[in-house]
């Protein structure tokens, strides 16, 4: 699956990638909805900064299936830091800047 541009520089390991899945997925059905998808962001540092609106953007980039949910694989592919192999980790300073180069670039 093709990384979201937004999404990419969210990354947390393993263990923590499940336990914000299973947090957020509060009707436990293995799918987390735009609103619990919006809670599992807010509990990633790196992604606190995101706006509801942004929020919203990076679950339409993840739901690959276009489903109007988030499953685990969807949520394991883009976020896992050990699902796929990474060049290197980005602070949260370069995060921020591929962001907002992001967001320029969506408005061309």
């Amino acid at each position: 699956m093709a990384r979201s541009r937004r999404a990419s520089c969210i990354r947390v390991t393993s263990d923590e990638c499940r336990r914000i899945f299973d947090e957020a997925d509060e009707d436990k059905d293995g799918m987390l909805s735009i609103l619990e998808f919006v809670n599992a962001l807010k509990a990633m540092p790196e992604a606190g900064q995101l706006d509801d609106e942004e929020a919203t953007e990076v679950f339409v980039d993840v739901d690959a299936d276009e489903d109007g949910l988030v499953s685990w694989e969807e949520f394991q592919a883009v976020f896992d830091e050990d699902d796929e192999d990474e060049t290197r980790p980005v602070s949260p300073t370069e995060a921020a800047a591929i962001n907002a180069a992001a967001f320029e670039s969506d408005d061309d």
